[in-house]
Order: structure tokens, then C-alpha cells, then sequence
């Protein structure tokens, strides 16, 4: 293999990657594309308590898991509301009394 020629030689620590991961691809499909394209889906992008766009605006939604439940923790540049924000595929809730 042909080595690797710098521009400038003052990088001392440099190493080249070893054998088993030296060839292969950086773009293209991967195995863990859809897990990042499911993350991308599902964060939050609108603050629940006033409604600007999270991470747009300087927001913060940061992905945890608890057991196999995908979590957000979330918090709002505009108005400064932080929580936890998971996604509901059903509800049941309760009608109030007329």
C-alpha cells in the first residue's frame, strides 16, 4: 500500500488505521442508517409550550433510551421549557365531566 503523504510532516501522533478497517467505505448505506434516519424522523421539531422550532432556534433535543423507549430531552431557546418528549403511537385518556 502506497503510504500517506501530508502536506506538513508536524503531525507526530498520526497513525494509520489498522488492516481490518483501512478499506472501508466512509459514504454509502451503512448498518446503522436506519436507526439514524428513525432518530432524524422522530425528534421533536416544535417547542410543546410555545410552539418555535427547537433546534433551529438554539434548542437542544438530546436522544436517550429507557428500555426500548426513545426519549428526547428537550429544551426551548424562545420561552425556556425543558422536558422529556417521547412519542405516543396511542393515547387513552378521559373526557372531562359537563
Amino acid at each position: 500500500m502506497k503510504p500517506v503523504v501530508r502536506s506538513a510532516d508536524n503531525y507526530p501522533n498520526h497513525v494509520e488505521p489498522p488492516e481490518p478497517v483501512r478499506d472501508r467505505r466512509l459514504t454509502g448505506s451503512h448498518w446503522w442508517d436506519p436507526d439514524r434516519i428513525r432518530h432524524v424522523e422522530d425528534m421533536p421539531r416544535h417547542c410543546p409550550s410555545c410552539g418555535s422550532h427547537i433546534v433551529d432556534d438554539g434548542g437542544i433535543a438530546i436522544e436517550y433510551w429507557e428500555a426500548d423507549q426513545r426519549v428526547y430531552h428537550t429544551w426551548c431557546h424562545d420561552c425556556g421549557w425543558a422536558g422529556d418528549i417521547t412519542r405516543v403511537t396511542r393515547m387513552i385518556g378521559h373526557e372531562a365531566e359537563h
